[in-house]
């Protein structure tokens, strides 16, 4: 079995002879004969060609892997053991006085203490000399200055802290996508620098000039190196020292922090190379499991990737994408047929609902064959508190109603994937109001399907459709109520409130500040935004972050409120509120010297807490979601579906809090005479608060005009910078209820495909919006965070959409 590679073997040392006998070498071989004298079979060891390999000793079990190439590369090994002392001092000070520098004997013997028997201390020792080199006075080198530096693993990390400390904010994104790149991780969890080709660079999702400012920055002070490669000849980036990656403390918490994904990213990037080696045969994109893999992923990971990784991923969606449309498409013709019959059953049985008593309805409904489908369009992977909450009330739907439910999830283009849906012709639709825009495109296509919005925000939404129906929960009095319970909790009498930068929750803020002050207005409360920070993220995944992956930040948040004062803490943030504020408010309460508590949100946060959570959580603010969506189906099935808002607050039951707790039940009867008086009518709460407490100061205020034609510029020309935070003041002097919403954008969109439909608003992700009345003035706050922001103006009852206001934005 060993011949075949034997020969193939033996085959490749006769061609390489052969090769070298065609070469002239220094005159000392002719152009051919070499093979003739010596003869190619009988004497290739007679040629004078000595190879030699260098090999890290961390990478020594590397070859042995291979049984003949392990066999014959242990006789001839030499190990170069670490330079002792006086080869050390040699190697320093030959090189100076060639130089014509000299080294200060206390510099060479401080040097030398910290290098011998130190591991991976030799490149250190290069970079650090020449650092004293440059930075030389006359023609000596000193300790003076070696101890400035930091010693010699000071010299390496603080140049490295000093170059990133003069990038701008941009630049610094830009750092940790390049640096992430010039680093391999094993399956061992270490970790050596890459050699990365520079089209791999260029191609990441990440600002050509930034990317350029940072590899200036690193390259001229030696701490990037450029080559290229030796087959390709194409341009190469890596890592001048290997120590930069453990030395550096910003650098070594990147790769802790990412180094799953950059292991992801590898793989991917190995599958993408293959598949284009291929020419691009679809037989090597991602299978269905990978795929819901890396996909995920795409849409999780901090890293930026390439065009070509993205490309792949891309052709890999568009595939499956593909082959599950024609199965779904075969199974709705099948559906639709059977749907259309059985809702006019059910059309029949609601119409003799309203006509006699109850309980003849469910003697009827036993008799149809099924119950009404109804489908929950949601958002893909949706595993918040709002999202849990609609799928249990569709599941006590579908026991007490025996209704045939559906979950679909949508992720890419809602428009088109509720068009799909709706093409089923499923009896109910039910979703939240983020996909109200897809709603009214859609809807109208469809008038035999009813639709349904969970949890509207915005009570001026006005489809004016007879089959679209909305609900809407008021949260101000449940807000209201957990300020009444901070107030009355508090020892220190300060209490905090950590929610996200968008002017849609003002009532939540609104509603908490008249809780406190009302219960007792010696009370401070000290508010903290998510979302107001450079780590914020803008554009259409904002939400996402601020509500689902700002933990980390709302930690941060928790701890600042602490360390001011704050011994109550109410979040209003999703799952970054759940798991960051409440693990901040526990890592603190072991050393506190007054007791800390958190208020949850949403649900009773009690029932999934740890024993740890639950001793810090004083009640939770309770939105009935599940009640709402049991009580819109139920309103269906029975036949009392009513187009238009229905509002929902304490006094309809979908509003409450959280009795589970040591902590609370002191505080029930001042919070149960609250609820009372807030559902009697003897207290109102306010849905608005103004200067809202904690918002940032603007860099820049706006004051803008809507005349019902356009949004126009009232006062100078403004100029905004990359990273400023904007104010627009809008005076509304039209005769329209204009909802206005500040959007930033780099699409490059001209007015005419702005204004054209809606369809933009999905591309540009609004960063806040505000309702203003004719004569009315309103506020909308955003950060400057791409080429340019648009204020654009509508209204959404009649669907009037005016002339945006584009502020262009320079860059730093």
């Amino acid at each position: 079995a060993d011949h075949e590679p034997r020969r193939s073997a033996d085959r490749a040392l006769r061609l390489g002879a052969e090769h070298l006998a065609r070469r002239q070498v220094d005159g000392g071989w002719r152009k051919k004969g070499v093979a003739d004298e010596v003869g190619v079979d009988a004497s290739l060891t007679a040629l004078c060609v000595r190879v030699l390999l260098t090999l890290r000793a961390d990478f020594y079990d590397r070859p042995l892997h291979y049984p003949t190439f392990g066999a014959r590369i242990g006789d001839g090994v030499v190990n170069v053991v670490p330079m002792a002392p006086d080869e050390l001092e040699q190697a320093a000070e030959g090189p100076a006085a060639r130089a014509g520098v000299s080294i200060a004997p206390s510099l060479l013997a401080s040097l030398l203490t910290d290098v011998v028997g130190q591991p991976g201390a030799l490149p250190l020792f290069q970079y650090t000399l020449t650092e004293l080199f440059d930075r030389r006075a006359g023609g000596k080198l000193d300790l003076e200055t070696y101890e400035a530096m930091g010693g010699l693993r000071g010299a390496l990390t603080r140049r490295a802290d000093d170059l990133f400390s003069e990038l701008t904010e941009p630049e610094r994104a830009a750092a940790r996508q390049l640096f992430l790149r010039l680093v391999t991780i094993a399956d061992t969890d270490e970790w050596s620098r890459r050699r990365v080709p520079a089209s791999e660079i260029v191609g990441l999702d990440v600002d050509v000039v930034h990317l350029k400012a940072v590899i200036d920055a690193f390259g001229g002070a030696r701490l990037l190196t450029f080559d290229r490669d030796q087959v390709s000849g194409s341009p190469t980036v890596e890592v001048a020292h290997e120590a930069l990656l453990t030395e550096w403390e910003r650098l070594r918490v990147w790769i802790e922090e990412a180094r799953d994904d950059v292991r992801t990213q590898a793989r991917l990037a190995t599958a993408g190379a293959e598949w284009r080696s291929s020419g691009e045969n679809r037989d090597y994109l991602l299978s269905a499991s990978r795929l819901d893999e890396f996909d995920e992923w795409a849409k999780l990971t901090t890293l930026s990737l390439t065009a070509s990784e993205r490309a792949y991923l891309d052709a890999s969606v568009a595939e499956a994408e593909a082959i599950a449309a024609v199965e779904e498409e075969r199974a709705a013709r099948e559906m639709a047929l059977g749907r259309r019959s059985k809702r006019r059953l059910w059309g029949l049985a609601a119409t003799i609902a309203v006509l006699v008593a109850a309980g003849l309805f469910v003697v009827i409904s036993a008799l149809l064959p099924d119950g009404p489908s109804v489908v929950l369009f949601t958002l893909a992977d949706d595993d918040s508190t709002f999202g849990e909450a609609m799928k249990i009330g569709l599941d006590r739907a579908a026991a007490e109603y025996s209704i045939e439910e559906r979950v679909v999830e949508f992720s890419v283009d809602p428009v088109e994937e509720l068009r799909a849906l709706s093409e089923e012709s499923p009896d109910l639709i039910l979703m939240d109001s983020f996909v109200g825009a897809a709603l009214d495109e859609v809807a109208p296509d469809f008038p035999d399907v009813s639709y349904m919005l969970i949890d509207v925000e915005d009570l001026t939404l006005d489809l004016a459709l007879p089959n679209v129906s909305m609900s809407a929960i008021r949260e101000g009095g449940g807000s209201y109520l957990m300020g009444v319970a901070a107030a009355g909790k508090t020892t220190t009498g300060k209490v905090g409130f950590v929610s996200v930068q968008t002017p849609g929750f003002d009532d939540w803020i609104a509603g908490f500040v008249a809780g406190v002050e009302d219960t007792d207005p010696s009370v401070d409360v000290l508010v903290k935004w998510i979302g107001t920070t450079e780590t914020a993220e803008s554009g259409a995944d904002f939400f996402g972050y601020a509500f689902g992956r700002a933990a980390p930040e709302a930690k941060v948040l928790a701890n600042e409120l602490i360390d001011e004062g704050a011994d109550v803490i109410f979040h209003v943030a999703g799952i970054s509120g759940r798991e960051g504020v409440t693990t901040g408010v526990v890592e603190q309460s072991s050393s506190s010297d007054t007791p800390l508590w958190v208020i949850g949100v949403d649900a009773d946060q009690f029932a999934g807490a740890s024993e740890a959570e639950r001793a810090v959580l004083l009640t939770s603010m309770i939105k009935r979601t599940d009640l709402e969506v049991f009580d819109a189906i139920g309103a269906f099935v029975e036949g009392r579906f009513t187009p238009g808002v229905t509002e929902l607050n304490l006094k309809t039951g979908h509003v409450g809090f959280s009795l589970l707790g040591d902590g609370i039940a002191e505080l029930v009867p001042d919070l149960e005479a609250a609820r009372d008086a807030i559902i009697d009518g003897s207290i109102v709460v306010p849905d608005f608060i103004q200067p809202i407490p904690g918002w940032p100061s603007p860099d820049i205020m706006i004051e803008v005009v809507s005349d019902g034609d356009a949004c126009r510029n009232a006062g100078a020309e403004p100029i905004v910078t990359m990273g400023d935070t904007v104010t627009f003041h809008i005076r509304n002097d039209s005769e329209l209820a204009l909802v206005h919403f500040a959007n930033v954008d780099d699409t490059g969109l001209t007015t005419a495909e702005i204004t054209d439909d809606f369809g933009w608003l999905d591309r540009v992700r609004t960063q806040g919006g505000r309702l203003t009345f004719p004569g009315g003035t309103t506020q909308v706050h955003a950060r400057a965070t791409r080429s340019q922001m648009i204020l654009s103006c509508f209204d959404r009852a009649s669907g009037t959409v005016l002339e945006p206001l584009i502020i262009p934005v320079a860059q730093p």
